[in-house]
């Protein structure tokens, strides 16, 4: 909470490394100067991380940005994916975009998730990089915590 630049950081970068069967869950992060969650790999650097039960909300920039910048294997789940993730994530309220995704193409799974709006992820609440695109829907009608 009120960091300088993120509120975490999962981080691959180098030759050689390798962020491999991480798992996000019960967090919360709020009001940091840039993103709440930020998910990177560089170079060739690779990276897969299941995110689930997390709260990211009233942060300067992202609320969750996605960056694969790195030429290994890159995935992360966010609900409905292929790590099993369940969603149940609360991404909203984040002042540029709730979530960025720069996945050179890719696809990012962000399924059964509440994003501050009965109507779903918003196109303006997101913003989607070289192509890349996200799956958003099915997606929670109500915020799951009370």
């Amino acid at each position: 909470h009120n960091n300088s630049t993120q509120g975490i950081t999962l981080w691959a970068t180098g030759a050689g490394s390798v962020l491999s069967g991480a798992s996000l869950r019960d967090s919360a992060v709020s009001a940091n100067a840039n993103s709440g969650l930020y998910l990177v790999a560089n170079t060739v650097g690779a990276f897969d991380a299941k995110i689930e039960t997390v709260t990211s909300t009233g942060n300067t920039q992202n609320g969750v940005y996605v960056n694969d910048d790195a030429a290994a294997a890159y995935t992360v789940d966010l609900g409905g994916g292929a790590l099993g993730s369940a969603g149940n994530n609360r991404v909203y309220g984040n002042t540029l975009t709730d979530l960025r995704v720069d996945l050179d193409g890719g696809l990012l799974m962000a399924e059964d998730n509440w994003w501050g709006d009965a109507a779903g992820l918003q196109p303006a609440r997101v913003t989607l990089e070289v192509g890349s695109t996200v799956d958003s829907t099915p997606f929670l009608l109500t915020d799951p915590t009370p």
